[in-house]
């Protein structure tokens, strides 16, 4: 999209918004010092410093439109319907990547192979898609299908997202119940013989049911904690993938750390910690480029926080409507997807922006 497109674009963008102004909570008494006007050359540069890099997309493309490879064997057709839901999910393609999760569960089962990888894949995808309640009913049906000492260790992701999409439904008193199985069952797993070797992935995810229950409940200090144990522990898991399983499995914990570190900029900025919740704050210590870091700088005093949230609000809106005009694209590249996130996330500074958060978990 060119210059002149984005900037129409973006004109557009802060008319239709501007009668929502004081919803949002950017509408307030003149402070006695106001920022400098902003104008739109930091927002377009983070957009261009953001788009897309083509030789990965072409990548991803071409993974997703992979043709199954003849004479191979049930398990490598497994994995393969597993990478291909992967590449085809990463580029917005989710009936089709929820098609493959399916053929490879049947083919597995048929063959008495693990497919728990591919029926939490299945789960994800229900869930970005917007169909939460399928995605609870999978995420049941694992937990049903791993209450086995084999697979007990499956409950722990299955009882966190059970517990995630009843939050999202609004039932707060059954996610409760949930994280309190979780709880239970780490307490179990301490004296399981597997327990010192899985100890990070099986924390990590009551630590991630705590932080969202809290914040579900307004406790939003007690959310950080919850949330910044989890990254912890996410990052841990990242360091421990060995097999070549389990490194094509580390882009979902990518995700859900990346996400942790989200959450506790929105929970931060919820308790007026505007500064510290933008999207800038600890991503990078992670090794990553964070191309939002350019337009929220710390500053100081009521005026410049709300500005930053306008600023968000504009990046948000103008990379919606990017994604409008290059719709796989956009969403193809993971790290710009992750980073996206981030951003769209601290829009939340006010407690009243939400539109970004419905894909954002995993």
């Amino acid at each position: 999209m060119g210059t002149h497109a984005r900037l129409l674009a973006l004109a557009a963008i802060i008319v239709i918004f501007a009668p929502f102004a004081p919803r949002l909570g950017l509408a307030e008494t003149t402070p006695s010092f106001l920022a400098p006007p902003r104008t739109i050359a930091d927002i377009t540069a983070i957009l261009d410093q953001e788009k897309p890099d083509p030789g990965s997309i072409s990548k991803m493309q071409a993974e997703a439109d992979a043709q199954p490879p003849r004479n191979a064997d049930v398990g490598a057709l497994v994995e393969f319907y597993y990478k291909r839901a992967v590449a085809r999910s990463n580029l917005g393609r989710f009936r089709d990547a929820i098609a493959d999760s399916k053929t490879g569960i049947a083919l597995g089962l048929r063959e008495r192979i693990d497919v728990t990888s591919l029926r939490q894949l299945l789960g994800y995808q229900y869930d970005w898609s917007g169909d939460i309640k399928d995605a609870l009913e999978v995420f049941l049906a694992l937990a049903r299908d791993s209450d086995l000492p084999q697979k007990r260790g499956y409950l722990f992701n299955a009882y966190r997202w059970i517990s995630f999409l009843l939050i999202r439904l609004g039932d707060l008193d059954q996610a409760e119940r949930y994280l309190e199985k979780n709880e239970a069952l780490l307490s179990e797993a301490q004296n399981w013989p597997e327990y010192t070797q899985h100890r990070s992935r099986y924390l990590s995810q009551v630590e991630y049911s705590r932080g969202r229950l809290f914040e579900a409940r307004g406790k939003f200090r007690d959310a950080e904690a919850a949330y910044r144990n989890a990254e912890n522990l996410f990052t841990e898991l990242l360091t421990q993938a060995a097999t070549a399983q389990e490194v094509s499995r580390r882009w979902s914990i990518e995700v859900v750390r990346d996400n942790m570190i989200a959450s506790q900029g929105v929970v931060k900025a919820r308790q007026g910690r505007f500064a510290e919740g933008e999207p800038g704050g600890g991503y990078d210590k992670h090794g990553a480029q964070d191309g939002f870091k350019t337009s929220s700088r710390t500053r100081k005093g009521s005026a410049q926080r709300h500005d930053e949230c306008r600023t968000l609000l504009v990046v948000h809106a103008s990379w919606t409507s990017f994604r409008r005009f290059e719709l796989s694209t956009a969403s193809a590249d993971r790290s710009v997807h992750r980073r996206f996130r981030l951003s769209a996330t601290a829009i939340d500074c006010r407690d009243r922006w939400r539109p970004a958060r419905g894909r954002s978990d995993t």
